[in-house]
């Protein structure tokens, strides 16, 4: 996403490619934090780094990746891309001191993935045209940043669907979107996600919250997200690279589908 982004505004390869590492040893960074904070036991299908080593080398190993992100991000000599990626890291610390709750409403379990994970897009987008030789109009620069925001919305949001489907955030207790919509229709689904974690029946949950329509409601969310993503990326000039990015946003929701077919 970077790299094409970085072609769109005319930024230098070697800027780009510094931003878009940073932007990802932020997000790992937070990944291994996030895990030990939250108890997960897994992590994409495979046992969490904590879990497979100790807690220590985890917290550890998100603080490197901190330091040589900020190390990445000084070498540009931009304040303005300083000043964006802090805030980015600010936004993330917040959302984790956002609980999560059975009582959350859709726009409490909005805000806290604009913490957690759409900040850092928007502003690592926001970030990019910072660097750009170009002088880009304040409508365009207001497109850029929006466009990160909607795609890391949807990023979120569908990783959200996996880790229900998976039956993590069930076992964590964590409430996303599809246990809020669901909840709405049918309260009991709350009752089953309060008990004792060995108690949480996750088959019977995952059935009835996709029954009424948890699932099919976060989806909807997302694909709305997707729309709007594809919406500011109208007012680029057409180009390859364009065409290019416009791939990547939608196969978002390609891999999810497929996803979801598969399980």
């Amino acid at each position: 996403m970077h790299c094409l982004s970085g072609k769109i505004l005319v930024v230098e390869r070697e800027k780009t490619e510094s931003l878009a590492l940073a932007t990802e040893m932020i997000h790992v960074a937070s990944i291994l934090h996030d895990d030990v904070l939250d108890d997960a036991q897994t992590r994409r299908g495979r046992l969490a780094l904590y879990r497979k080593y100790n807690e220590k080398l985890a917290i550890l190993g998100g603080d490197y990746m901190l330091a040589k992100a900020s190390v990445k991000l000084a070498s540009l000599n931009n304040t303005l891309v300083q000043l964006c990626m802090s805030n980015a890291l600010a936004s993330m610390v917040e959302g984790e001191l956002i609980p999560s709750h059975i009582d959350m409403s859709i726009s409490d379990y909005s805000h806290k993935t604009y913490c957690k994970t759409a900040a850092l897009f928007m502003q690592s987008c926001d970030s990019i045209q910072h660097l750009s030789q170009t002088n880009s109009s304040n409508t365009m620069q207001a497109k850029t940043a929006s466009f990160g925001y909607h795609f890391g919305m949807c990023f979120q949001i569908l990783d959200d669907v996996d880790d229900f489907l998976n039956g993590d955030d069930i076992t964590q207790g964590t409430v996303t979107a599809p246990v809020i919509y669901s909840s709405e229709a049918n309260p009991s689904i709350s009752k089953m996600f309060l008990k004792k974690k060995w108690r949480r029946p996750i088959r019977r949950i995952i059935r009835e919250v996709s029954k009424h329509n948890g699932v099919l409601k976060t989806e909807l969310l997302a694909r709305s997200h997707i729309n709007d993503a594809l919406d500011c990326l109208e007012t680029f000039e057409d180009s390859i690279y364009k065409e290019a990015l416009i791939d990547v946003t939608k196969a978002l929701f390609v891999s999810e589908e497929s996803f979801y077919e598969s399980g």
